[in-house]
């Protein structure tokens, strides 16, 4: 199924996946089949968020899908939107608002409340992964290595092989405590 990303929210289980949709287990085991017959309307789902009010759903194809927990609410963000690629490869939110990872279009800062989207000016090459820390994004990139974001001066310094990153072709940023794990494609 190219399974991509896992998410626990509320004690359901989300699978994203490649080419069956999403697939979400249920606090009572029950399994239910997100894909394009759904408000999803895709089968190729790559990332997945989630915050007190929100699931986000980010395609291959379609943009992020954005739906709000308690009224059910759908709202699509993508290339009608604004966006310049559908293709999502990273979310994170940060309180009112939803960051997302473009894989061709770059970073967007989406105002959740609003519902505005804005491109931000930052040229991170090929974004692929994205954490929230302390107010602060850290971005990972293929081919640019990490980056560390800070939204309010939106001043960004660049962590790569010549800082002492084993490659500059980041897969996944995880904080665990303390500790930054960094996954590279390579």
């Amino acid at each position: 199924s190219l399974a991509q990303n896992i998410l626990i929210d509320k004690k359901n289980i989300y699978v994203s996946t490649l080419l069956h949709g999403v697939i979400k287990l249920t606090n009572n085991n029950q399994i239910k089949i997100l894909d394009k017959s759904s408000f999803l309307k895709t089968r190729k789902i790559f990332s997945l968020a989630a915050s007190k009010n929100f699931l986000a759903f980010g395609t291959v194809d379609n943009g992020c899908i954005l739906r709000n927990k308690s009224s059910g609410k759908v709202t699509y963000i993508n290339q009608k939107s604004g966006l310049k690629d559908n293709n999502i490869k990273a979310l994170a939110f940060q309180g009112k608002t939803l960051w997302l990872a473009t894989h061709y279009g770059g970073i967007y800062k989406y105002d959740l409340e609003r519902n505005q989207l804005n491109p931000v000016n930052w040229k991170i090459p090929y974004p692929t992964s994205i954490i929230i820390d302390d107010g602060f994004l850290i971005i990972g990139s293929n081919g640019g290595g990490v980056f560390l974001a800070d939204p309010v001066s939106s001043e960004l310094i660049n962590i790569s092989k010549k800082s002492g990153l084993l490659s500059n072709d980041i897969q996944l940023i995880r904080k665990e405590k303390n500790n930054l794990w960094i996954g590279y494609l390579d």
